[in-house]
This record gives C-alpha cells, structure tokens and sequence, in this order.
C-alpha cells in the first residue's frame, strides 16, 4: 500500500478533519506531471504540478462522505457535482507531502 502524509500546515487540518489523519492512501509510487484542476467555483484555477492521486476506493464510507462534504465547502459545489467529480480523482500535490510505501511492495 502506497501512502503520502500530508506536511503543509495549511493543509494538515484539512486533511485530519476529513481523513482523521494527514495520511492517506495514494494509487500510484511516483507523482505525474498532470493538471491539478481547481473547479470553476474556486476562481476557476488550473495547473499543471506533480501530483499523487488520492486512492479513493481505499477510503471508508465516512472519509469519502467526509470529502464530499469538504469539496462542497472549499469549492462551492453541489453533492450532485463532488459525486459526479471523484471518479476523475483528487490530486495531492506532491511537494507539500512525503511518500511512504509498504517494505513487500519492493519485493
């Protein structure tokens, strides 16, 4: 299982808040260049940074119901909206987190 924990202050209490941790499941070892889209309620911000992205089929029911919440928040959009947006994915920047993985996954 692949990990990143959260070390951007800012970030942190987000991440406990919804997560209850600054740790979370990621799908892959190595960030990707891609764009980190920011929805259009959010000043309507894109950009393209190294990121890693959020295991959401690793989540429990709270955690996701929990993001749902917090995009709706953070971004201005609506349940039907966040639902509809998290199969494409959450990106966590990469240079606000550290990578940890499990010891057999290089076995």
């Amino acid at each position: 299982m692949h990990t990143v924990t959260v070390t951007d202050p800012a970030r942190v209490a987000d991440f406990k808040r919804v997560f209850g941790s600054a740790t979370v499941p990621v799908k892959e070892r190595l960030p990707i260049p891609q764009q980190a889209s920011i929805p259009a309620g959010y000043q309507g911000r894109q950009v393209e940074r190294p990121c890693y992205q959020l295991d959401i089929g690793a989540l429990t029911n709270e955690q996701r119901e929990n993001l749902i919440a917090y995009t709706m928040e953070r971004f201005g959009m609506s349940r039907a909206e966040c639902v509809a947006e998290l199969p494409r994915g959450f990106p966590i920047l990469a240079d606000s987190c550290l990578f940890t993985t499990d010891a057999l996954d290089f076995l």
